[in-house]
Protein backbone atom coordinates (compact mmCIF):
# COMPACT_ATOMS: atom_id res chain seq x y z
CA UNK A 1 0.00 0.00 0.00
CA UNK A 2 1.29 3.43 -0.91
CA UNK A 3 0.21 6.25 1.35
CA UNK A 4 0.84 9.96 1.54
CA UNK A 5 -0.41 12.27 4.25
CA UNK A 6 -0.79 16.00 3.84
CA UNK A 7 -2.00 18.64 6.23
CA UNK A 8 -4.75 20.77 4.69
CA UNK A 9 -6.80 23.56 6.11
CA UNK A 10 -10.48 22.67 6.22
CA UNK A 11 -11.13 25.52 3.82
CA UNK A 12 -8.62 24.09 1.31
CA UNK A 13 -10.01 20.58 1.69
CA UNK A 14 -13.61 21.66 1.07
CA UNK A 15 -12.55 23.82 -1.88
CA UNK A 16 -10.68 20.88 -3.38
CA UNK A 17 -13.55 18.47 -2.88
CA UNK A 18 -16.07 20.94 -4.30
CA UNK A 19 -14.00 21.79 -7.37
CA UNK A 20 -12.42 18.45 -8.14
CA UNK A 21 -14.58 15.88 -9.90
CA UNK A 22 -11.97 13.21 -9.28
CA UNK A 23 -13.45 11.90 -6.02
CA UNK A 24 -16.65 10.22 -4.87
CA UNK A 25 -18.12 8.69 -1.75
CA UNK A 26 -16.94 5.13 -1.14
CA UNK A 27 -19.65 2.49 -1.28
CA UNK A 28 -18.48 1.43 2.18
CA UNK A 29 -19.54 4.78 3.65
CA UNK A 30 -22.97 5.09 5.21
CA UNK A 31 -25.43 7.86 4.40
CA UNK A 32 -25.27 11.02 6.48
CA UNK A 33 -26.60 10.10 9.93
CA UNK A 34 -25.26 12.66 12.40
CA UNK A 35 -27.84 14.39 14.57
CA UNK A 36 -27.81 18.12 15.30
CA UNK A 37 -25.79 17.68 18.51
CA UNK A 38 -22.90 15.95 16.72
CA UNK A 39 -22.99 18.50 13.92
CA UNK A 40 -22.74 21.46 16.30
CA UNK A 41 -20.12 19.67 18.41
CA UNK A 42 -17.86 19.23 15.37
CA UNK A 43 -17.93 22.96 14.59
CA UNK A 44 -17.40 23.72 18.27
CA UNK A 45 -14.40 21.36 18.40
CA UNK A 46 -12.88 23.04 15.35
CA UNK A 47 -13.25 26.48 16.91
CA UNK A 48 -11.54 25.15 20.03
CA UNK A 49 -8.77 23.60 17.85
CA UNK A 50 -9.48 20.08 19.08
CA UNK A 51 -7.89 17.67 16.59
CA UNK A 52 -10.09 15.43 14.48
CA UNK A 53 -9.16 12.09 12.92
CA UNK A 54 -7.68 12.02 9.43
CA UNK A 55 -9.82 12.26 6.33
CA UNK A 56 -8.97 9.22 4.18
CA UNK A 57 -9.22 9.08 0.38
CA UNK A 58 -8.34 5.87 -1.43
CA UNK A 59 -8.08 4.11 -4.77
CA UNK A 60 -6.46 0.98 -6.20
CA UNK A 61 -3.29 0.83 -8.25
CA UNK A 62 -5.06 -1.38 -10.80
CA UNK A 63 -7.50 1.44 -11.63
CA UNK A 64 -5.49 4.66 -11.35
CA UNK A 65 -7.91 6.68 -13.47
CA UNK A 66 -10.85 5.96 -11.19
CA UNK A 67 -11.89 8.80 -8.88
CA UNK A 68 -10.53 8.96 -5.35
CA UNK A 69 -13.05 7.51 -2.90
CA UNK A 70 -13.81 9.12 0.43
CA UNK A 71 -13.07 6.13 2.66
CA UNK A 72 -13.28 7.80 6.07
CA UNK A 73 -14.59 11.21 7.08
CA UNK A 74 -17.91 11.46 5.24
CA UNK A 75 -19.84 12.67 8.30
CA UNK A 76 -17.19 15.31 9.08
CA UNK A 77 -16.74 16.53 5.51
CA UNK A 78 -20.50 16.69 4.94
CA UNK A 79 -21.03 18.60 8.19
CA UNK A 80 -18.37 21.17 7.31
CA UNK A 81 -19.74 21.58 3.79
CA UNK A 82 -23.28 22.08 5.13
CA UNK A 83 -22.04 24.66 7.61
CA UNK A 84 -20.07 26.65 5.04
CA UNK A 85 -22.76 26.59 2.36
CA UNK A 86 -25.66 28.88 3.32
CA UNK A 87 -27.66 27.52 0.39
CA UNK A 88 -27.25 23.84 1.21
CA UNK A 89 -30.63 22.24 1.85
CA UNK A 90 -29.35 20.90 5.18
CA UNK A 91 -27.51 24.06 6.26
CA UNK A 92 -27.48 24.68 10.01
CA UNK A 93 -26.86 27.52 12.44
CA UNK A 94 -24.22 27.51 15.17
CA UNK A 95 -24.71 29.05 18.62
CA UNK A 96 -27.34 31.49 17.36
CA UNK A 97 -25.24 32.58 14.37
CA UNK A 98 -27.01 32.11 11.08
CA UNK A 99 -24.24 30.21 9.35
CA UNK A 100 -20.53 30.56 8.89
CA UNK A 101 -20.66 33.98 7.23
CA UNK A 102 -22.29 35.54 10.29
CA UNK A 103 -19.75 34.24 12.79
CA UNK A 104 -17.47 36.79 14.43
CA UNK A 105 -14.25 37.41 12.50
CA UNK A 106 -12.10 35.52 15.04
CA UNK A 107 -14.31 32.42 14.66
CA UNK A 108 -14.23 32.53 10.84
CA UNK A 109 -10.44 32.82 10.94
CA UNK A 110 -10.20 29.96 13.41
CA UNK A 111 -12.38 27.81 11.18
CA UNK A 112 -10.55 28.77 7.99
CA UNK A 113 -7.13 27.92 9.40
CA UNK A 114 -8.15 24.72 11.20
CA UNK A 115 -6.12 21.88 9.69
CA UNK A 116 -6.65 18.16 9.41
CA UNK A 117 -4.60 15.30 8.06
CA UNK A 118 -5.76 14.05 4.69
CA UNK A 119 -4.47 10.58 3.82
CA UNK A 120 -4.27 9.58 0.15
CA UNK A 121 -4.00 5.79 0.00
CA UNK A 122 -3.38 3.65 -3.07
CA UNK A 123 -4.13 0.01 -2.31
CA UNK A 124 -1.95 -2.68 -3.86
CA UNK A 125 -2.23 -6.46 -3.97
Amino acid sequence: MKQSVILLSINDLIQKLRSDNSWKLSVAQRAFVWDSIRVVNLVDSMLRTIPMPSIVLGKTRERPDDPWQLVDGHQRVSTIDRFLNDEHHQHFDYQGFSGYHNLPLWARRQHDTYTSNVEWVIATD
